[in-house]
C-alpha cells in the first residue's frame, strides 16, 4: 500500500539526489579542486536543510491524489506544483540574500537563470515520473 508520506519522501530524496548530481557534474566539468568536498557536503547538508520541505510536499501529494483527473494529469499537476514550490523558494532566497538587484525578471532572462529553471523542471519531472508506480497505486486507492 502506497501512502502519501512514503511517496513524498521518495520524491524528496530523488529531487535532492538529482539536484546534487547535476550540480556535481557542473562543478566537475569546471575542473574545480573542491568538487568532491562540495558533493559530500551537499549530500549531508542537502538532506538536513531541506527535510522541512516534506511538510509542504506531503499536502501536494495528497492534493494531487484527490483532484478529479486521469493519473497522468494528476502527475503533471504534481510536477508543476513542485516546480512552483522550488522556484518560489529559490526566488525568496535570492531576494533575502540581496542577489536580485534591480529588475526581478532580468535574473531569469540570463543564460544561468534559464538553465537553473530548466534544471528544476527536469529534476521534478524525473523525480515524479520515477515514482509513478507508487503514485498510480495511491491514485487508484479508494478515497
Amino acid at each position: 500500500m502506497s501512502t502519501p508520506f512514503s511517496i513524498a519522501v521518495k520524491i524528496w530524496v530523488k529531487t535532492i539526489t538529482l539536484a546534487i548530481f547535476i550540480c556535481g557534474i557542473g562543478i566537475i566539468l569546471e575542473e574545480r579542486d573542491w568538487a568532491i568536498l562540495f558533493i559530500g557536503l551537499s549530500v549531508i547538508f542537502g538532506y538536513l536543510v531541506t527535510s522541512p520541505l516534506l511538510i509542504i510536499i506531503l499536502p501536494l501529494v495528497k492534493w494531487s491524489s484527490r483532484i478529479p483527473y486521469a493519473n497522468r494529469a494528476k502527475m503533471a499537476w504534481l510536477i508543476f506544483l513542485l516546480f512552483l514550490l522550488y522556484f518560489l523558494i529559490y526566488t525568496l532566497f535570492m531576494l533575502l540574500t540581496g542577489a536580485i538587484h534591480g529588475d526581478f525578471i532580468e535574473v531569469f532572462k540570463t543564460k544561468e537563470g534559464a538553465i537553473f529553471i530548466l534544471s528544476i523542471i527536469v529534476v521534478q519531472y524525473i523525480a515524479v515520473r520515477s515514482t509513478r508506480t507508487s503514485l498510480y497505486k495511491l491514485y487508484d486507492q479508494p478515497k
